[in-house]
């Protein structure tokens, strides 16, 4: 009985080892006819993948991105999808260390730990637990407060316009074609500190707080793209996407 047991448990090991190669290759090939067709996203509310339907229509290949509060270098992250298709950028973040995971994961970028305001001088930044609340902004740090998020830590940091780093890091002929803002609170007084006359990103994804399309028409943030020529050409969540409209 021993005999015919055994006999029984080879034959079907032979069958299971017969069959498992055919059934792997049916699989990868399943897999391989899906690929076209799934595409992941890295940034928090997809963000990327919009962006990128735009960008195809534009025929941008290999592009070049500005990243301001990049935070992570693919968690959150509006530019690692691209990075991943052979683009390159700058990435920018005041988070103390921060520049460490983009130095080891995003080796093609330039990887700058600074905080950008209109001002040169020195800030108090306030720090989180959670590194994604992290902000410059006291009126930021205030609605924290009314969530109870506490504060980790508050440290002081110097901060610099970003034309002066664009004209550090910038070759005279680099387009920018998008450029990720999300700096809990201090948006407009990043966008203050361009000169516009020499860079003008083609899409602009920048995150705003607000609670309905009403509020976002009389922001700041808007008001200020829309006189510098730029068209809000979608919402994604709490994130807005505007084109720079040419003359």
């Amino acid at each position: 009985m021993d005999g015919q047991l055994q006999y029984l448990i080879n034959m079907i090991k032979k069958i299971i080892k017969n069959k498992l190669p055919r059934f792997y290759k049916k699989a990868v090939k399943i897999k391989n006819n899906l690929t076209p067709f799934y595409k992941k996203s890295y940034s928090q509310f997809g963000e990327d993948m919009v962006l990128n339907s735009f960008i195809i229509e534009e025929n941008i290949q290999k592009g070049f991105f500005i990243d301001i509060g990049a935070y992570h270098p693919k968690k959150y992250s509006n530019t690692y999808f691209f990075y991943k298709k052979g683009w390159s950028g700058i990435n920018i973040d005041a988070n103390p260390g921060s520049m460490r995971k983009f130095n080891k994961h995003r080796k093609r970028d330039i990887n700058i730990e600074v905080a950008i305001d209109n001002t040169e001088k020195e800030k108090e930044i306030f720090l989180y637990e959670d590194g994604a609340y992290n902000t410059l902004s006291k009126n930021r740090v205030n609605i924290l407060k009314n969530e109870e998020i506490k504060i980790k830590e508050i440290k002081k940091i110097k901060t610099q316009k970003l034309t002066n780093i664009l004209d550090k890091y910038l070759s005279n002929n680099q387009l920018i074609d998008f450029m990720s803002i999300d700096v809990e609170g201090l948006d407009l007084e990043i966008l203050k500190s361009n000169d516009w006359n020499k860079y003008k990103p083609k899409f602009i994804l920048i995150e705003l707080h607000f609670n309905n399309v009403k509020e976002i028409f009389n922001n700041n943030v808007y008001k200020f793209l829309i006189e510098k020529n730029y068209k809000l050409i979608s919402i994604i969540r709490i994130t807005l996407l505007f084109k720079y409209k040419y003359e």
